[in-house]
C-alpha cells in the first residue's frame, strides 16, 4: 500500500462522520481525501469532521476537496467542521477559508458542536486589517 492509501481513515462517532488525515495532501493524496469524504456523503453523512491534527502540508489540490464537500454539502442541509491549528489552521486563514468552514481546535472540540449543534468552540478568525489583510501586530520601527 502506498502512502497516499493511508492518508485518510473514516470512522463515525455518535452519528458523526469523522475523515482523519494524516502526512501531505498534494496532488498525489486528494484524490483519496476526496474519496473519503465521498464515501461518507454517498453513505448519507450529513455532519462531518475533518480532521488535520496530523496533516504536516496541504496545497491548492486539497483546499479543493474541501471546498468541493461543502458545495456538495450544503444543499442536502449538511454541515463540514475542521478540526485543525498550525499551518492547515494558517492556511485557511489566509486562503479565507476560515469564513466557509468552522474551525476548531481540536477533534473533540467539532464533534461536541456538531453533537450540540452549534459553533460556540469555534477558533475566533483572525482579525483583518482595514485592506482586508491579516492584521500583524507586530511593530516595525
Amino acid at each position: 500500500m502506498s502512502h497516499a492509501e493511508n492518508c485518510a481513515r473514516t470512522l463515525s462517532v455518535e452519528g458523526i462522520a469523522v475523515v482523519e488525515l494524516e502526512g501531505d495532501i498534494d496532488v498525489h493524496t486528494a484524490p483519496v481525501f476526496r474519496d473519503a469524504l465521498e464515501q461518507a456523503i454517498d453513505a448519507g453523512a450529513l455532519r462531518i469532521v475533518v480532521d488535520f491534527a496530523k496533516v504536516t502540508f496541504m496545497d491548492s489540490t486539497g483546499l479543493g476537496v474541501l471546498v468541493g464537500s461543502e458545495r456538495r454539502l450544503r444543499p442536502l442541509g449538511g454541515s463540514l467542521a475542521v478540526a485543525c491549528t498550525g499551518r492547515i489552521g494558517r492556511l485557511l486563514e489566509m486562503t479565507g477559508l476560515d469564513h466557509v468552514f468552522t474551525l476548531y481546535a481540536s477533534r473533540e472540540e467539532a464533534l461536541r458542536a456538531e453533537r450540540d449543534g452549534g459553533d460556540a468552540a469555534a477558533v475566533p478568525p483572525i482579525p483583518l486589517d482595514t485592506s482586508g489583510k491579516p492584521h500583524s501586530s507586530r511593530r516595525t520601527a
